[in-house]
């Protein structure tokens, strides 16, 4: 009985350091950038002539955001977004915007309608890709996600089983095939930037998120595996 007493303290001690490393290294990640880092020069990162950036989900909230500051710092902006007018309007702002807050020359900016939730390869490459091949892509940011309207069982999904396809599909393959084209430049340049935009719900299994949270991990991953390039 001591032995056993003494191997399920041990065990018991061993769970806990584990959780309190897990929180640490979560605590690190949230605070460094903002308490500890200092900027990267992205010119610098996204490699030499490499003066275009991609950003999905482009015409609000956070890739509206990426937008601007990437149009602050001069580069090229292609935006990807569901929305015709709302992509007109936000390249005209970002044009004016990178005129006249950074001293910058008026940046290009070409947009792109697309519809994440129904789109084929084919389509890729009819829409995005034709629009990426002749330029030199420096940034990637995968930004378009989309979300339950809120918490339910699957089988009670308010949009159905579609709904639950459309969560599953946007989260996952824009990531996945826009990263794998950008990356050919990339590696050849052995420079360059994608950034995904994941969520909270990519560290647990948020209680009636469930095919949202499985998509965020897929987001997580796939940056583990981009970092190797």
């Amino acid at each position: 009985m001591p032995f056993l007493c003494l191997l399920l303290t041990t065990a018991g001690w061993v769970g806990l350091g584990l959780l309190f490393v897990k929180v640490l290294q979560s605590l690190f990640n949230i605070f460094y950038p903002y308490l500890v880092g200092r900027p990267r020069n992205l010119r610098e990162l996204a490699g030499e002539n490499a003066g275009w950036a991609v950003v999905t989900g482009a015409t609000d909230g956070i890739g509206k955001a990426y937008a601007r500051e990437l149009a602050q710092r001069g580069f090229d902006l292609v935006l990807i977004s569901r929305s015709a007018e709302k992509l007109e309007t936000v390249a005209t702002e970002l044009k004016q915007y990178s005129r006249e807050s950074s001293g910058h020359r008026e940046v290009q900016v070409r947009t792109v309608q697309f519809d994440f939730t129904n789109a084929k390869l084919a389509d890729y490459e009819q829409h995005i890709f034709a629009q990426l091949n002749d330029i030199n892509v420096g940034i990637l940011v995968n930004n378009v996600g989309m979300v339950n309207g809120y918490p339910e069982r699957l089988d009670k999904s308010p949009g159905g089983i579609q709904e639950t396809v459309d969560i599953a599909v946007v989260n996952v393959l824009p990531v996945t095939i826009l990263s794998a084209f950008v990356l050919r430049q990339m590696a050849n340049r052995g420079r360059g930037v994608i950034v995904n935009v994941a969520s909270a719900a990519a560290l647990c299994n948020w209680y009636y998120y469930g095919v949202y949270s499985a998509a965020k991990a897929n987001e997580k991953f796939s940056c583990l595996e981009i970092a190797k390039f």
